[in-house]
């Protein structure tokens, strides 16, 4: 229980799951401590295909926070909504609301030759409840309720990548009009001492 009052404090939910443990990436390490009921918990997840540990627990609770704390609360609250812990399912119609309240045009992502309408989207062949998969080359982003919802996934997750980028190349593009303006000043200095 202290795990999830602490969850709460952080405003981060913890994310169910059908696995034993009852939370999403959160597993039994089952060689890690057994005997002793230390770090008996593991939260894990996959990260471009490949397993990533996030650390091992002695709660499932504290594992589960561990792993939302990795989301960040956006995405963690985000996902607890797709998984149906959140409010309802939203419709297709506040999909695209959505979506244009964020400056995201979903037609962008449209396309023909997929079945469901959008790039990137699929169905999950025995997933009912959240069966749409919404993946970005290699990057699994999510299951959700609607081709819709997958799209917008798939959108924000293209967003956030080029305001990276952005942020990056602003970075790097002041850093070289600092030094630029370092090298003028300095040689003015020698020429004036001469």
């Amino acid at each position: 229980r202290l795990w999830s009052l602490k969850a709460e404090e952080e405003g981060l939910p913890l994310l169910r799951g059908a696995g034993v443990s009852g939370y999403k990436c959160v597993h039994e390490a089952k060689n890690v401590g057994r005997h002793t009921g230390v770090l008996h918990w593991s939260a894990a997840c996959k990260v471009g295909g490949a397993l990533k540990i996030l650390g091992y627990f002695p709660s499932a609770e504290e594992a589960a926070l561990c792993y939302s704390r990795y989301l960040g609360r956006g995405l963690a609250r985000e996902m607890a909504n797709l998984a149906g812990q959140g409010d309802r399912p939203p419709t297709a119609e506040e999909v695209w609301a959505t979506a244009e309240a964020e400056g995201v045009d979903l037609n962008d992502f449209r396309s023909e030759r997929n079945q469901y309408g959008f790039l990137g989207v699929h169905k999950h062949a025995t997933l009912t409840l959240r069966p749409y998969q919404s993946r970005l080359g290699s990057i699994h982003l999510g299951f959700t309720h609607t081709p819709d919802e997958a799209a917008l996934l798939r959108a924000r997750a293209i967003a956030a990548g080029e305001r990276a980028i952005a942020e990056r190349d602003g970075r790097a593009s002041s850093d070289e009009g600092e030094g630029e303006g370092q090298s003028q000043s300095e040689g003015e200095g020698e020429g004036q001492g001469q």
